[in-house]
């Protein structure tokens, strides 16, 4: 567990064991699931707050989905951040709890990546930090929420690859499972940001109604959240039709293949038909037949079979049906 003290407008410092905040200056305590206990202690002991049970069990629950509640003392918030970002082999995402009061922020998450970027920021004198809790609040979301921009690009490149595969030819496509799983990360990640919007919006309503300075202030900045988590979910709902799209003109291909050899084998059939027949009448076993004992009936009939065949693929072509 680690305790960050910040005052307004300056670099955070680590603090060891804080037990009263002057006037200007917040609290952010990191602390993982294992360290949840004595970390919602330390909460209490500042804010005066009492925890809600339920409260307890969700910041225990690894797949709690993303979502916003308003208490007396504190709110809660639980945001899914990617484990792996950049990569979309498999769709996987933790929790990240946010609990906070006026003046003390409690995060509780595994390893996120975008918590150890936040802090390397706030030990960054250079920059401009946050003046309060929610802009705190809100920087670590923004960097949860780019996470799932980045997505785009591997998200692309793999639709890429199923649109060379699936086009090809040559070799018939086989990976239908993969395709299928990347269908259902995709339909994940659609209710993902649903949730998250749900979370945000109902964030922004609770400051409206507490206090309207807040919300003037930090309105755009949650717009801005709000804009980047619908830009994801545009992005999964577009390459999800294209998947579809895809599929149906792979099976569009391999049903004109398909009409394509039945059209090819009609045509041979219909060619070889007349031939067959000839050949059939000349093999029946009747003693007075034409050109049976003629010296030059075979090359009469072979003649005619070849002028019949030559004729029929030329209505075939004039027809263009080949």
């Amino acid at each position: 567990m680690e305790q960050w003290l910040m005052h307004e407008n300056q670099a955070a410092k680590k603090a060891n064991d804080v037990t009263k905040l002057e006037d200007g200056e917040f609290l952010w305590i990191e602390a993982t699931p294992t360290e949840l206990h004595s970390a919602l202690d330390k909460f209490q002991s500042l804010t005066g707050a009492t925890i809600y049970k339920q409260h307890t069990s969700d910041c225990l629950n690894p797949n709690h989905s993303s979502y916003f509640d308003n208490m007396q003392k504190y709110n809660i918030m639980i945001f899914r951040a990617l484990v792996k970002e950049k990569t979309f082999s498999t769709l996987e995402t933790t929790p990240v709890v946010f609990m906070w009061s006026n003046n003390v922020l409690l995060t509780i998450s595994d390893t996120s990546t975008s918590l150890k970027k936040i802090k390397t920021e706030l030990t960054d004198p250079q920059r401009i930090h946050p003046a309060k809790i929610e802009g705190l609040i809100y920087s670590i979301l923004n960097l949860l929420i780019n996470s799932y921009l980045l997505l785009r690009d591997p998200l692309t490149e793999k639709f890429t690859e199923w649109q060379k595969l699936l086009l090809d030819e040559r070799k018939p496509f086989k990976r239908w499972n993969e395709i299928f799983s990347y269908k259902t990360n995709i339909q994940k990640l659609y209710l993902i940001c649903e949730q998250q919007l749900d979370a945000i919006s109902s964030w922004q309503q609770s400051m409206t109604d507490k206090n309207e300075e807040i919300n003037e202030v930090f309105d755009l900045h949650l717009s801005d959240l709000q804009d980047h988590v619908e830009r994801v979910s545009r992005f999964a709902h577009q390459i999800e039709k294209q998947v579809d799209a895809l599929q149906q003109l792979y099976y569009s291909l391999i049903s004109n293949r398909t009409n394509t050899v039945m059209r090819l084998l009609t045509v041979i059939s219909c060619i070889v038909l007349p031939l067959s027949f000839i050949t059939g009448i000349f093999g029946m076993n009747f003693e007075k037949m034409p050109l049976i004992h003629n010296q030059f009936g075979f090359i009469f009939a072979l003649v005619g079979m070849v002028v019949i065949a030559i004729a029929l693929v030329m209505v075939f072509v004039w027809k263009r049906w080949i």
